[in-house]
């Protein structure tokens, strides 16, 4: 972890960038930012049907939370600021797939997972039940739910 002062000056930094990219995508989506002394905030919603509307809450505490397409990921640790701006950028872009994994015995939701092409083809991940599926993908179904570009 970075200090305190380390991490807020390049917290600063991030959302100055991220505010710089925001309004490139304003004719493309509804935008919402909020922010207090330990909190910065900003939804996106596309106008585009079909397209992923995104929430990201940098905290001070160097945690963030994000809600993509509904589902959300929260307390998760911020191991570099310089996720941010990409993150975004990428689910504007329609590079995100929800992927639903499903028991093929009693049609129950076993896991979900989000998961989000940045450039040069790294991935951001995260879901919920994903331990559960180790070793039993043949008991189950994998539904991925794809997400358009804001700008068509």
């Amino acid at each position: 972890m970075l200090s305190d002062d380390v991490f807020r000056s390049r917290l600063q930094a991030t959302v100055e960038s991220l505010r710089y990219f925001v309004p490139s995508i304003a004719d493309v989506a509804h935008s919402e930012e909020n922010s207090a002394v330990d909190f910065w905030k900003v939804s996106l919603a596309p106008h585009t049907s079909g397209a992923c509307p995104v929430e990201l809450i940098l905290h001070g505490t160097q945690r963030y939370d994000v809600m993509i397409a509904g589902e959300a990921y929260e307390d998760r640790e911020i191991s570099t600021l310089e996720l941010f701006v990409p993150l975004l950028e990428a689910i504007t872009a329609g590079r995100v797939v929800e992927r639903t994994w499903i028991s093929l015995s009693t049609g129950a939701t076993i896991a979900r997972e989000t998961i989000v092409t940045l450039a040069k083809g790294k991935l951001w991940q995260d879901g919920s039940g994903l331990s559960a599926i180790s070793g039993e993908e043949e008991n189950l179904r994998r539904e991925d739910r794809h997400f358009l570009p804001y700008r068509r």
